[in-house]
C-alpha cells in the first residue's frame, strides 16, 4: 500500500520545490497556479505539481523571457 503512495508523488513536486526549480519565489508559482497558467493538483491546502509541467511551464517561460520593467531615466 505505502509503494502506490510513493509512485503517486515520486514524479511530483511541491509548489515550494517547483519555486525553487523556476527560480522564483513561492508566491510566484501560487499565483500561476491560481491563474491556471501552472497545472497543479491541490491536496488539502498544499499543491502537488508534476515535474514535467514545472519543466514544461519553465520552457514557456524562456521563450517569453523574463518580464522586466522598462529602465528608468537617469536623472543628469
Amino acid at each position: 500500500m505505502m509503494y502506490a503512495i510513493l509512485d503517486f508523488v515520486a514524479d511530483k513536486v511541491t509548489s515550494q520545490q517547483a519555486a525553487a526549480m523556476l527560480d522564483v519565489s513561492l508566491s510566484a508559482v501560487q499565483k500561476a497556479l491560481q491563474a491556471k497558467r501552472l497545472q497543479g493538483e491541490r491536496i488539502g491546502r498544499d499543491w502537488l505539481i508534476e515535474r514535467e509541467e514545472v519543466e514544461r511551464y519553465l520552457r514557456e517561460r524562456k521563450m517569453t523571457g523574463p518580464r522586466r520593467k522598462p529602465p528608468t531615466p537617469s536623472a543628469g
